[in-house]
C-alpha cells in the first residue's frame, strides 16, 4: 500500500517466527528498497517502509523468492495466522499439541483450498494458553488450548461456542463461510445466526468441560520483559520489545 513514506510491503509471519535468516533479508531488502525501516506489528507482521515506486516490484519480488509470501495476494492474506512465538519453548503451555505444526497445517489447509479472495483484515489466533497472552489480538477464528482439544471463540461472540479436536478442519470451514458471505466472522454471524455455527463447524459442546475452556490472564506484556523459563532447564527465554513508533 502507498503511504505518506512511500509505499509499505507487509510480511505475513505465521506463528509469529523468524529465523536470522529471514531477518537478514527483510533487512537487505529493506536497505536496497526501502528506507531502511521494519515495522514489528501488533498482528505478528514484519513492514518494510519507504519503497519508492520504481522498486516495488523488485522488493515483492525478492520478499517472494525468498519464500517470505506468495505470490497470489488473495492466497498471501490466508497466512494470517498468529500464535505465540513462545510456542514449544513456554513450560506454562496449556496446549498438549505442536503448536507450531497446527500453525502450519492450517496455513497449508487455507492456501490451498480457498480460492477466493478472503475479507479485509481476516485473521486467525492459536492461543496455546501459555505465558504469552494474545487475548488482545483481533481474529476471526481464535483456538484456545483446551487439553486434548481447542475451544473455538469467533469473532463477535465473546464465549466459546464450542470445542474441536479437529482444528484445521474447524478454521478451514470458518473461512468458507466468511468466502461466501464476503464478510468477517462477526458479520456472518449476524446473517445466519450464533445458533447456527456450532453444527456448521462441527464443533461438541463446551458444556460439562473444564473451565480451562476460556482463557486465563495474563500478565502484562510490561511485566513479561526480561529472562523467563524455558521448557528445556538449560536453556532461557529471552523477551525484549521495541519502542512504539
Amino acid at each position: 500500500m502507498e503511504t505518506g513514506d512511500g509505499w509499505l510491503l507487509r510480511i505475513r509471519v505465521p506463528g509469529g517466527t523468524v529465523t536470522p535468516s529471514v531477518l537478514s533479508t527483510v533487512a537487505r531488502v529493506a536497505a536496497e528498497c526501502g528506507s531502511g525501516i521494519i515495522d514489528v506489528t501488533s498482528r505478528a507482521n514484519l513492514q518494510i517502509r519507504g519503497v519508492s515506486a520504481d522498486r516495488v516490484a523488485a522488493a515483492a519480488r525478492a520478499i517472494v523468492d525468498a519464500r517470505l509470501a506468495l505470490d497470489d495476494a488473495h492466497a498471501d492474506a490466508l497466512r494470517a495466522v498468529v500464535a505465540s512465538p513462545l510456542a514449544g519453548h513456554d513450560p506454562r503451555s496449556q496446549a498438549q499439541h505442536d503448536v507450531a505444526t497446527v500453525v502450519e497445517a492450517i496455513v497449508s489447509r487455507l492456501t490451498s483450498m480457498i480460492v477466493a479472495a478472503v475479507p479485509s483484515k481476516f485473521g486467525v489466533v492459536v492461543d496455546d494458553r501459555g505465558a504469552w497472552s494474545l487475548e488482545g489480538i483481533d481474529a476471526d477464528v481464535r483456538l484456545v488450548a483446551h487439553g486434548e482439544g481447542w475451544s473455538v471463540i469467533l469473532r463477535g461472540a465473546d464465549e466459546p461456542i464450542g470445542w474441536t479436536s479437529e482444528p484445521v478442519e474447524t478454521v478451514a470451514t470458518a473461512t468458507q463461510l466468511c468466502v461466501d458471505h464476503e464478510r468477517r466472522m462477526d458479520g456472518v454471524i449476524g446473517a445466519i445466526g450464533r445458533d447456527a455455527l456450532p453444527a456448521l463447524l462441527g464443533l461438541q459442546p463446551v458444556s460439562g468441560r473444564s473451565s480451562t475452556s476460556r482463557p486465563r490472564p495474563h500478565p502484562s506484556v510490561a511485566r513479561m520483559l526480561g529472562l523467563f523459563e524455558h521448557t528445556d532447564l538449560e536453556r532461557c527465554n529471552v523477551i525484549a520489545a521495541p519502542f512504539l513508533g
